[in-house]
């Protein structure tokens, strides 16, 4: 028995618990001294097990991350040459009345090709019209506006919409999608005013849904979509045509949090593969995005923060359009005339009665009781007229703020006119069709009450009925295709 720590344990005045810490603080020091020597030290105690501690866990929604276009895809796949802006002491007034309103002041402003610029400012700043100029929708009262090398404010109108479908992309707060096409041909609409082939256009529709993460909801209607996925659709529509400048209105004005910080990140993506984006917006968050804040206040310019710019390049000639095909035309006045079943039903009853009518006064004039039938003719058809044009002026009421997206995207003059004119030519073609049919079945039943052939309608007279709904659709529906064809794309957007 060692008696050293038996007279340790029984000296007065120590407890074995001083006694223990004592061993134990040479222990250590004994273990730090080995250490040095090089040799292991001797093993720590295990620590106390830390006590249990429980959570409730609360699941959290996390939005979908937000697409990225794929890195593989060429540059000139997805976008075309970065469009350098310049605007030289520009003003923009509107006259409402006898009130005059400069929506624009005296902006002098210029934004490098490749830049990512935000527009900030109040409502009713004038941002909105800032855009429409940038973009080619409204020109200013005075001064000038430059776009990829062209003064944008001395073109003709066949210009300003060849510069909207080729170098611009706009991206509109309220989305602007046509709520009768699928999504896909949404997306394809400014292939189609370009005059490319169905095939060609549906495959590049595809391929920028798949670019947007919207794939499979290329055959829907927009209306069974969610505000960020149309706001998506609207981006990529915004790309169909491989634009250089991106021009968005508040594009998350109407969206969450979450969809409007995809929609962002698109835009983000576009300006890094080099397109020029300018972004109008109130949200200082979604402005902080950008390389270059501009804040305007009563139409002017306040604060220009540039962060960068870049080499300017001279623009590259852009190849000659088609532009819209008949046959599309067509199938847009088809849409339109499917779009109020209603009414159209009822212009085309009235004009197939009426050239019903006029069929069977036509077939009368080789008899007595024949003659003044082309006087009775004429008065019918005039009467058939007087329907269709009131329809297709109700068509251009109805159907404007469209007409304001078409000619944004890029439809010319020529083009939104052939519409309306198909549309006609469509109601035209069917109340010929059944005005023809109900003239035949009304001369049998003539006949058969009169016991004569007083009737008779020959194929010929059939045709010529047929023609003569055609022309008299046409020259009817002239009148409102050239009203809708003249309306300012501006304004048009505006509509409500």
């Amino acid at each position: 028995m060692d008696t050293r720590e038996g007279d340790e344990s029984a000296s007065p005045g120590r407890s074995p618990r001083r006694s223990r810490r004592q061993r134990t603080a040479i222990e250590r020091v004994a273990d730090a001294v080995v250490a040095l020597k090089g040799a292991p030290p001797a093993a720590a105690p295990s620590p106390a097990p830390a006590p249990e501690v429980f959570e409730a866990t609360v699941p959290i929604a996390v939005a979908p991350p937000a697409p990225v276009l794929p890195a593989g895809e060429g540059l000139r796949d997805l976008l075309g040459q970065a469009v350098g802006l310049r605007l030289d002491a520009v003003t923009r007034t509107y006259r409402m009345g006898d009130v005059t309103v400069d929506a624009v002041q005296d902006v002098t402003l210029e934004i490098a090709p490749g830049e990512f610029v935000a527009v900030v400012g109040p409502s009713g700043c004038g941002k909105t019209t800032l855009l429409g100029l940038l973009g080619g929708l409204d020109r200013p009262t005075s001064g000038h506006v430059y776009a990829a090398g062209a003064a944008l404010d001395q073109l003709p109108e066949a210009s300003l919409a060849d510069y909207r479908l080729q170098r611009v992309g706009t991206v509109f707060q309220t989305f602007n999608l046509l709520p009768s096409f699928s999504v896909e041909d949404n997306v394809a609409m400014p292939l189609a005013l370009a005059g490319m082939p169905a095939a060609a256009r549906r495959a590049r529709a595809r391929r920028l849904l798949e670019v947007v993460g919207l794939a499979g909801r290329a055959r829907f209607r927009p209306g069974r979509l969610s505000g960020g996925e149309q706001q998506r659709v609207a981006v990529a529509r915004a790309l169909a045509g491989r634009p250089g400048l991106v021009l968005a209105d508040e594009p998350t004005g109407n969206l969450d949090s979450a969809s409007g910080e995809q929609v962002l990140t698109l835009l983000q993506d576009l300006h890094r593969r080099g397109a020029t984006v300018v972004l109008v917006t109130h949200d200082p968050d979604v402005a902080a995005g950008a390389d270059r804040v501009v804040r305007m206040r009563d139409g002017r310019v306040v604060v220009d923060r540039t962060r960068g710019r870049r080499t300017t390049r001279a623009p590259i000639a852009l190849d000659p359009l088609t532009r819209l095909r008949s046959v599309d035309a067509l199938r847009l006045g088809l849409d339109a005339v499917g779009r109020r079943p209603l009414r159209t039903a009822l212009t085309a009853a009235g004009a197939a009665l009426g050239i019903a009518l006029t069929a069977l006064i036509l077939s009368l004039s080789g008899s007595a009781l024949g003659r003044g039938a082309g006087f009775l003719a004429a008065i019918t058809l005039a009467v058939c007229g007087f329907a269709i044009v009131n329809t297709m002026f109700m068509s251009v009421l109805d159907r404007t703020r469209e007409i304001g997206v078409l000619k944004a995207l890029g439809a010319r003059f020529q083009d939104v006119s052939l519409v309306f004119v198909a549309e006609a030519a469509v109601i035209g073609a069917s109340s010929g069709l059944v005005g023809a049919a109900l003239a035949g079945l009304l001369a049998s039943l003539g006949n058969q009450v009169a016991g004569d052939d007083l009737f008779v309608v020959s194929p010929r007279i059939g045709l010529v009925a047929f023609l003569l709904a055609i022309g008299l659709s046409l020259v009817s529906g002239l009148a409102p295709a050239l009203r809708a064809a003249r309306l300012d794309p501006m304004r048009a957007l505006r509509y409500e």
